[in-house]
C-alpha cells in the first residue's frame, strides 16, 4: 500500500482537540506546508480555544494552515469545499465515556463513523482513512489477540466495546477509499511530562490504591497475587508518535495494535504506582498457583451470585467509577503489537517503559488533584437539592454558601427564620438558589412538619448535610438534679437528625441517590470530661449513620460522618478559656466546611480532621486514657469558678514549659 506523505498535503482530523486528537495534529504541525482541516464541534470551551491559539502559532511558524469546521457527524452532512482533495482523513472522533448510554454511544461511535464514511465517497475522496478503534473490539475473547484478528466470536460486556467493534466493521466494509485501523490499548498520560486531559481506564484505581496504602500500617507488607489478569498500556505521546509513523509507511498491512509491546500482569502495574505513591513499602509477591486453589472453591462460586454485583456496582459509585467500567476490562486477553514495534523501531522510537512513565503520570495526577477534586466535586454537587441544617450560622451558614457556589441549590433549616433570611438573601445576591424552612431538630413536631415541607416543596432533594447541633459544656454531677440538659442535648444532635434522615430516606430512593453528611466532632470517638451529653449525641449519631450506610447502600444512599476538631462557633462562646486562648486544633466555620467537602464525591463513610491518634489511645490502653484524662480534667477549673482545680500547683509547673492551654 503505498502512502503520500502527511506533511505538505491536505489533512482532515476529527475529535481534533480529544487527548489522541490533539498529540497527533502537535505532531502534524512539526513540518511545514501542511494544509490541516480540523473538525472541533465545541470550539469555545476554555481548553479548546487554549489549543486552537497554539496550533495557530505553530502553523504560522511552519508555514502550515488551520482551518476549522464545526460539523457533527452523528448528522448527515457534506464534506466542506475546502476540505475536498485531502491525502487523509485521521477520525479520531468517539465517546470514550464507559457511564453514557448505550443510545448515545452507538449514536456518535457507529453513525457517526457511517455518517463520515457516506460523506467522504459522496465527496469522491481518494486518500486514506486512518480510524482510531480500541483494543476494547477483542471483547471477551481469552488468549492472544492479533493484528489480523477482528470477529472471533467475541462477546461484549459493555456497550462501549460493541459501538466501538462495530464502528470498525464500518470502516472494514468500505471499499471506495484505502483504510487504516489502529486499536490502542489502554492510553495513560505522556511519557515525558505525564499530561492527561483526564483520568480514567487505570487512572481509576490510584485515588483507592492512595487511600489503602495511607490507612495500612508502615510495617504492614502489601499482598499482590500475580498471574491473575493482564493488561495492556500505551502513553498518548507513543500512541500519537506511532499512529503518524504507520500512516506514513509503505506496508499492505493495515490494522495495527498501539501498544507499548507489553501485556503486563496487574501486579507490576500495580507495584510500579506503589513504589510513587509509598516508595517504602514492601510488596509480599504471591504466585497464583498458591491461590488458585482458594479461588476456585470460593470465589469462582461466589462470583455468580447476584450480591457480588450489588457489592461491585457499589464500590464503583463509591469510588466514582462508571457503573460497569469494570466489564470493558478483559483480564485474559493478551495483545500482540509485532507490526507496530516493527514500524516504530524502523523510525528509531523508543518505547517508554512501565516504571518510567508510571513516575511522570503519578506526579502529574498528583499535582492535578486539587484541581481534579474541585471539578469532581462541583460535578458531583452541581444542580442537586441540598438540605442544611443549622445553616443561620456558624459551619452550616458556611456550608450553604460554598455549596451553592458548587452549583446547588440549598434549603436552609435552622430555629431563627430571620437569620435564615439573611443568609437566603446572600445566595441570591452571589446568583443561586436557597429556600428558608424554620424548623426547631429538638422538637418532634417541629421536625415532622420539617419533613412534611420537603416532601411537598422539594422532594427532588438527593443530599442532607446534619449539621444543627447544641453542647452545654457541664460536669455530671451539675446534671444529677437538672437533666433537661441531656435530653435537650440529645433531641437536637440525635434524635432530631435521625429522625430527618428516617423522613428523607423514601424521598432518597425515589430519586435513584442520596447523601447523607454528619457533621460530629472529635469527641465522640474520644469522650472528654464536661462533654458527657454532648460526647454521648453525637456518637450516638454515628453508630445511627453507620448502621443507615450498611443497610442502604446497595440504594445508592450513602453517610458520611465527618469528625471535626474544635470549631470556633457560637457553641463555644460560653467557654472563656476557648475564648481567651489560641488553640492550634481549633478552627474556623469556613475551613470547618471546606473540610467537609473536601472529598466530598467519594462519599467517604468517615472523615476525622481532629485528634487522630487519641482513639487509637484509647483502643490499646483504655485504663491509662482514663487516669490521663482524670488528672488533665482537676487540673482546669470549670468556667463559672473564681478558682483553679486542686492540681493548681502542677498547672503552674507545665505553665513555666509554656503549656498553659486546656487540651478540650
Amino acid at each position: 500500500m503505498s502512502v503520500t506523505n502527511l506533511y505538505r498535503n491536505k489533512v482532515v482530523v476529527t475529535g481534533a482537540t480529544g487527548f489522541l486528537g490533539t498529540q497527533i495534529v502537535d505532531r502534524l504541525l512539526t513540518e511545514g506546508g501542511t494544509e490541516l482541516h480540523l473538525v472541533v464541534r465545541n470550539q469555545e470551551t476554555k481548553s479548546a480555544v487554549a489549543k486552537i491559539g497554539l496550533w495557530r502559532e505553530s502553523a504560522d511558524r511552519t508555514s502550515s494552515s488551520i482551518t476549522l469546521h464545526n460539523l457533527d457527524l452523528t448528522q448527515e452532512f457534506e464534506i466542506p469545499a475546502e476540505a475536498r482533495g485531502a491525502k487523509h482523513v485521521f477520525h479520531c472522533a468517539g465517546l470514550y465515556d464507559m457511564s453514557a448510554p448505550e443510545a448515545l454511544l452507538f449514536d456518535v461511535n457507529v453513525k457517526g463513523t457511517e455518517n463520515l464514511l457516506n460523506a467522504l465517497s459522496r465527496a469522491d475522496f481518494k486518500g486514506v482513512f486512518h480510524h482510531v478503534s480500541t483494543l476494547a473490539v477483542a471483547g471477551d475473547y481469552s488468549g492472544k489477540f492479533k493484528e489480523a484478528m477482528f470477529d472471533e466470536k467475541q462477546n461484549f460486556k459493555h456497550p462501549y466495546s460493541e459501538s466501538k467493534y462495530v464502528s470498525e466493521l464500518r470502516v472494514r466494509e468500505e471499499r471506495n477509499f484505502e483504510t487504516r485501523i489502529y486499536r490502542p490499548a489502554a492510553i495513560m498520560g505522556d511519557s515525558n511530562t505525564g499530561y492527561a486531559d483526564r483520568f480514567d481506564g487505570l487512572y481509576y484505581m490510584l485515588n483507592p490504591l492512595k487511600s489503602l496504602l495511607a490507612t495500612m500500617p508502615k510495617l504492614l507488607p502489601l499482598p499482590l497475587p500475580r498471574g491473575l489478569a493482564k493488561m495492556a498500556l500505551v502513553t498518548v505521546d507513543f500512541a500519537a508518535n506511532s499512529i503518524v509513523d504507520i500512516a506514513m509507511s509503505d506496508t499492505e498491512e493495515n490494522t495495527f495494535h498501539i501498544t507499548d509491546g507489553k501485556n503486563y500482569d496487574m501486579a507490576d502495574i500495580v507495584k510500579a504506582y506503589v513504589e510513587e505513591i509509598d516508595p517504602r513499602r514492601t510488596i509480599l509477591r504471591i504466585e497464583s498457583w498458591m491461590i488458585m486453589p482458594m479461588i476456585e472453591r470460593w470465589i469462582k462460586p461466589f462470583a455468580k451470585l447476584k450480591t457480588i454485583d450489588n457489592l461491585r456496582a457499589s464500590y464503583e459509585r463509591l469510588c466514582n467509577i462508571p457503573t460497569g467500567a469494570f466489564d470493558g476490562f478483559n483480564p485474559n486477553l493478551t495483545v500482540d503489537a509485532s507490526r507496530t514495534l516493527a514500524i516504530a523501531e524502523s523510525k528509531g522510537r523508543n518505547v517508554p517503559t512501565l516504571k518510567t512513565y508510571a513516575k511522570t503520570t503519578m506526579a502529574y495526577f498528583n499535582s492535578q488533584e486539587e484541581n481534579v477534586r474541585r471539578l469532581t466535586n462541583e460535578k458531583y454537587v452541581s444542580g442537586r437539592k441540598v438540605v442544611v441544617t443549622g445553616a443561620s450560622s456558624g459551619i452550616g451558614e458556611s456550608l450553604a454558601y460554598q455549596l451553592s457556589a458548587m452549583g446547588a441549590e440549598i434549603v436552609l433549616v435552622s430555629r431563627t427564620e430571620k437569620d435564615l433570611n439573611r443568609v437566603a438573601d446572600q445566595i441570591q445576591i452571589q446568583g443561586g438558589t436557597a429556600h428558608v424552612v424554620q424548623a426547631d431538630l429538638g422538637d418532634r413536631d417541629s421536625v415532622a412538619n420539617l419533613i412534611e415541607t420537603i416532601k411537598r416543596d422539594h422532594s427532588d432533594v438527593t443530599m442532607l448535610f446534619n449539621n444543627a447541633g447544641v453542647s452545654v459544656r457541664k460536669r455530671i454531677d451539675e446534671r444529677l438534679d437538672r437533666p433537661d440538659d441531656l435530653y435537650r442535648t440529645a433531641e437536637v444532635n440525635y434524635l432530631g437528625p435521625a429522625c430527618l434522615m428516617l423522613g428523607l430516606i423514601p424521598l432518597f430512593k425515589a430519586n435513584g441517590q442520596g447523601h447523607i453528611i454528619n457533621s460530629l466532632s472529635t469527641v465522640a470517638s474520644y469522650p472528654v470530661p464536661r462533654f458527657g451529653a454532648y460526647s454521648a449525641s453525637k456518637a450516638a449519631l454515628g453508630a445511627w449513620s453507620q448502621v443507615t450506610a450498611i443497610e442502604y447502600m446497595a440504594d445508592n444512599i450513602y453517610t458520611t460522618d465527618v469528625y471535626l476538631p474544635l470549631v470556633r462557633t457560637r457553641m463555644i462562646e460560653g467557654t472563656s478559656e476557648y475564648q481567651d486562648s489560641d488553640y492550634s486544633y481549633m478552627i474556623g466555620p469556613e475551613k470547618a466546611a471546606s473540610d467537609m467537602l473536601l472529598n466530598l464525591s467519594h462519599k467517604p463513610r468517615e472523615v476525622n480532621f481532629g485528634l487522630k491518634a487519641l482513639p487509637v489511645v484509647k483502643a490499646a490502653a483504655p485504663d491509662l486514657n482514663t487516669v490521663y484524662l482524670n488528672a488533665i480534667y482537676r487540673m482546669f477549673p470549670d468556667d463559672d469558678k473564681d478558682g483553679v482545680g486542686e492540681y493548681a500547683g502542677e498547672r503552674e509547673i507545665l505553665g513555666a514549659y509554656g503549656i498553659k492551654k486546656m487540651p478540650f
